[in-house]
């Protein structure tokens, strides 16, 4: 007799349906309304798609202090800045 565990799955009000992952971390994927997918498969040579048009330095250089980086993703035509606090990954925001 095989014991086959289920990953926890909940329906959340805003993310969806999310399910909870080895890891101690919760998956899911949002469909953002007004936003359109690039529709195209993720290109293999995908360092050419990404410039970095901003770095914000922490004050004092001290990563435990807020700071974020941004960067400009063309197959998907939006920016995107990664905000840090506590010297670790905190939110995601996208713009575009």
């Amino acid at each position: 007799m095989t014991l086959v565990r289920r990953r926890p799955v909940l329906e959340h009000p805003y993310f969806g349906r999310v399910t909870f992952m080895r890891g101690d971390y919760w998956e899911g994927e949002l469909a953002v309304p007004g936003e359109q997918s690039a529709e195209q498969p993720f290109p293999h040579e995908w360092r050419d798609e990404f410039s970095l048009p901003g770095l914000g330095v922490p004050p004092r250089r001290d990563e435990a202090e807020p700071w974020d980086i941004g960067y400009f993703v063309d197959a998907a035509n939006h920016y995107f800045t990664a905000h840090f606090e506590g010297g670790r990954p905190s939110y995601l925001t996208v713009d575009g």
